[in-house]
């Protein structure tokens, strides 16, 4: 993880966006088969921007957005640089707990948000399964302890 942000902090595309947002910091890491984006917060403008990191770019994705959430408050910032949980031991943590809770469930896409919630750094991982059933897994990503887990149908999400 610490790789990627590296290497979105060096591209030219980052360093213009921190002459508009000086104090900008990392917020959450998005991961799917696809795409890999960073995002950082400005607690002065109250706004998200995203940046897409690919094998030879890096692409601004999502420009001060605002940031969707139910309680308003500033985002809080993501460091790296103690994670004891990496991304393939998450995997495998969660793994074994689908293995073990949904032996019948087979994945067949991810999504993994790297986010800090209520003070702790969370893996925030879900998976959809050929079934249409979505299952979420939060992990505490110093601990591996298992925050929260919980598997709904897709059938359930109606438009509001």
């Amino acid at each position: 993880m610490l790789e990627l942000l590296n290497k979105v902090k060096d591209s030219k595309e980052f360093k213009d966006y921190l002459e508009d947002h000086p104090n900008a910091y990392l917020c959450s890491i998005f991961l799917t088969e696809a795409e890999t984006q960073l995002s950082f917060y400005s607690k002065k403008t109250k706004l998200v921007t995203s940046f897409k990191v690919e094998v030879d770019k890096i692409t601004v994705v999502g420009k001060d957005e605002k940031v969707l959430q139910k309680e308003k408050k500033d985002l809080e910032e993501l460091h790296l640089e103690d994670l004891t949980i990496d991304l393939d031991k998450a995997r495998g943590l969660i793994s074994d707990l689908l293995k073990e809770k949904y032996p019948n469930e087979t994945p067949t896409k991810e999504i993994i948000i790297l986010q800090v919630i209520e003070g702790k750094t969370v893996w925030n991982i879900t998976k959809i399964t050929s079934t249409f059933n979505i299952i979420n897994i939060k992990l505490d990503a110093f601990s591996g302890e298992l925050l929260e887990e919980k598997m709904e149908s897709a059938l359930n999400f109606k438009k509001k």
